[in-house]
C-alpha cells in the first residue's frame, strides 16, 4: 500500500477556496497555474481541470465550495478504499482473470458493433414488406385495430342527430363532418384510410367500450359525448395490418440482419485463419508428425 505522509490527504484546494470570494477568483486561480494539483494521495493526483469541467455554469460561490469539497471527498475515499482492498484481497488471480475476460469481450463487442454500424444497412420498404408477408403469424394485434372517425364534443350541441346520420351514411360526407367538428368539437380524428390501434386513441382511454363490430359507438361522461364510427375493424389477437406492423417488422428484420452479419464475422475470420494457415490444432501427443486432416486446417501432433 502506498504510504500517506502523516496519514492525511494533501488537499490544496481546501486551503485556497476559503479565501475566494467569487467564481471569478477560481478562474484566476486556474489561469495562474498550469493545471495545478488540487488533491494528492501518494502518486495519485486530482487536477483542477478534472473538477473544473464538471462544475455547472452560473454556480454560486457556496454551491461551488460544496461541490468541490464533495467531489474531493468522494475521489479520495474511492482511492483509499481501493488501496485497502488491493492490500487485503486474497483472490487477485481470479480478479485478474475476470478483468482480462471482460476486457476481451468488451473489445470484441465494440468491434462487432462498429462493423455492424458500418456494413449493415437499414431495411428497404420492399424488404420490410417481404419480411412481413413471410412472417405474418408473428405480428398479432395487442388491441383491436380500426378505421373510422371519432369526435368528442359537449353534450349539448346543435344538429346532433344530423351529425350521427352523416357519420353512418354509406357515403360519408367528410366535408360536412370536418366543418362541424372544427366548429363544435373538442377534438376529432378522421382516419378512414389508416389503421389505428384502439389503445392509441386517447378519447377512448378509461372507457369500457368493447369494439367488436363495424358501426357507430357512443361514449358519454358528465360533460362530453364521443361518437366513434368504425368503418373497418380487425380484432385483438388477429394478424396485424401491415401499416401497424411495419415498424415492428423493420426492427425485427434489422435485428436479424445484424445477428447474421455478426455471425458471419466470426465465420469469415475463422475461414481466413484456416486458409492462411494461422490456425493449428494439435492431436496425438505421442506423434510429432504434422498432418493435414482437412484441405487447409493444420493439425500438429504433439
Amino acid at each position: 500500500m502506498i504510504k500517506i505522509k502523516h496519514t492525511y490527504i494533501n488537499i490544496l484546494l481546501s486551503i485556497v477556496i476559503i479565501t475566494l470570494s467569487s467564481c471569478t477568483q477560481i478562474q484566476k486561480l486556474k489561469k495562474s497555474s498550469e493545471d495545478g494539483v488540487i488533491a494528492a494521495i501518494g502518486d495519485e493526483k486530482l487536477y483542477y481541470s478534472d473538477i473544473d469541467k464538471l462544475l455547472p455554469n452560473n454556480i454560486t460561490k457556496e454551491d461551488s465550495i460544496k461541490f468541490v469539497e464533495s467531489y474531493i471527498k468522494q475521489w479520495a475515499t474511492d482511492i483509499l478504499i481501493y488501496q485497502k482492498a488491493e492490500e487485503n484481497i486474497l483472490n487477485k488471480k481470479e480478479i485478474n482473470e475476470l478483468v482480462a475476460a471482460y476486457k476481451k469481450n468488451l473489445i470484441i463487442y465494440y468491434y462487432k458493433q462498429n462493423m455492424v454500424n458500418t456494413h449493415v444497412q437499414s431495411p428497404t420498404d420492399a424488404e420490410i414488406r417481404n419480411y412481413y408477408e413471410e412472417n405474418k403469424e408473428h405480428f398479432l394485434l395487442s388491441s383491436p385495430a380500426i378505421k373510422g372517425i371519432i369526435i368528442t364534443m359537449p353534450k349539448e350541441v346543435p344538429k346532433y342527430n344530423k351529425l350521427k346520420n352523416k357519420l353512418t351514411d354509406k357515403d360519408i360526407d367528410i366535408e360536412y363532418i370536418e366543418k362541424y367538428a372544427i366548429r363544435y368539437a373538442y377534438s376529432y380524428q378522421i382516419f378512414l384510410n389508416n389503421w389505428i390501434l384502439k389503445e392509441n386513441i386517447s378519447e377512448l382511454e378509461n372507457t369500457n367500450i368493447h369494439l367488436d363490430h363495424k358501426g357507430l359507438y357512443q361514449v358519454t361522461d358528465s360533460n362530453t359525448i364521443t361518437l366513434l364510427q368504425v368503418t373497418d375493424l380487425t380484432e385483438k389477437g388477429l394478424i396485424s395490418p401491415y401499416e401497424i406492423a411495419k415498424e415492428e417488422a423493420r426492427n425485427m428484420l434489422l435485428h436479424s440482419k445484424q445477428v447474421n452479419y455478426i455471425n458471419s464475422i466470426g465465420e469469415n475470420i475463422f475461414n481466413y485463419a484456416i486458409k492462411h494457415n494461422q490456425l493449428i490444432i494439435y492431436t496425438n501427443k505421442e506423434d510429432n508428425e504434422q498432418e493435414n486432416l482437412s484441405d487447409n486446417t493444420k493439425y500438429h501432433n504433439n
